[in-house]
């Protein structure tokens, strides 16, 4: 199966059955909430130092599914947010980033119908 944003293979093959790959599943819709609404918080409150932290977690959260560019481009939010560089682009790139978890997630819809 093709899905637009996940890579399910690594997920796949890693886990021993499919309760494995719902529990993933649900941690990461879990996580997802928490990206969006943590990740939106620190920008208000410009806690940068927090933005990075939220983006390091977010790296391996997403890098189970297979995402690489997400896992990448939280790996460079990381780095500029706790250096306090390009903050212009911290918006953007979180508003990316939660855009893309959306759509993991309607591939992850996908995914489980593989599964029953």
């Amino acid at each position: 199966m093709s899905y637009k944003v996940i890579d399910a293979k690594y997920l796949k093959e890693i886990s021993t059955s499919f309760v494995f790959i719902k529990k993933m599943i649900v941690l990461f819709e879990k996580n997802v909430a928490e990206f969006e609404r943590e990740m939106y918080n620190a920008l208000d409150d410009e806690d940068y130092m927090k933005l990075g932290e939220l983006a390091h977690k977010a790296k391996s959260s997403v890098m189970i599914f297979g995402m690489k560019k997400q896992s990448e481009e939280m790996k460079q939010l990381e780095f500029d947010a706790k250096n306090n560089k390009n903050k212009e682009t911290f918006k953007q790139r979180v508003d990316d980033f939660i855009a893309a978890c959306k759509d993991a997630l309607t591939d992850i819809e996908e995914l489980e119908k593989e599964f029953e």
